[in-house]
């Protein structure tokens, strides 16, 4: 089968303008200039250093948040306290304490506070240090994600009903 060569073109042809339309120039707006946004500060407490942090718990229970512990200045074996209030799993300073912080600053959640407080391994805890009281105390996802469920409906009016 024989090939067909293209017609070869000649060096003076030229496109007509009238068939082939230039792109049209696109106006684009002016920015819009943005509000200035209130500066959110963390929340203080009287006399208290209030830091937060996040953590995974591993499936043993153990979390670490090595910068959390060294503002409380928790080092290893540290005694502490562990108890539970209002869902929350709350880690107090003791030299008493029950529990100790372990060799790799990490503290070892118990699986019966854990359960009451709904803290899943695997899944993100919220920490709150507050240093000048030695405590720290540490809520589940499922809290987390409740407590702003509710902020975010008051904020925006979606739990308004008309």
């Amino acid at each position: 089968m024989r090939r067909m060569n293209p017609v070869p073109r000649r060096l003076d042809e030229q496109l007509i303008g009238a068939l082939v339309p230039t792109a049209p120039h696109k106006a684009y707006p002016c920015p819009a200039t943005l509000p200035a946004l209130a500066v959110l500060r963390q929340p203080t407490y009287p006399g208290s250093q209030f830091l937060l942090g996040m953590a995974r718990p591993d499936r043993s229970g153990r979390i670490t948040e090595r910068t959390l512990l060294a503002a409380l200045r928790w080092g290893p074996g540290r005694p502490v306290d562990m108890d539970t209030r209002g869902g929350a799993l709350i880690v107090s300073g003791n030299p008493s304490g029950l529990h100790v912080v372990g060799g790799r600053r990490e503290l070892a959640l118990p699986s019966a506070l854990r359960d009451m407080c709904g803290i899943v391994p695997g899944q993100s805890v919220l920490l709150a240090a507050m240093v000048e009281h030695d405590l720290l105390v540490i809520h589940s996802a499922g809290t987390v994600a409740s407590l702003l469920a509710g902020l975010h409906a008051r904020i925006t009016g979606a739990g308004d009903v008309c």
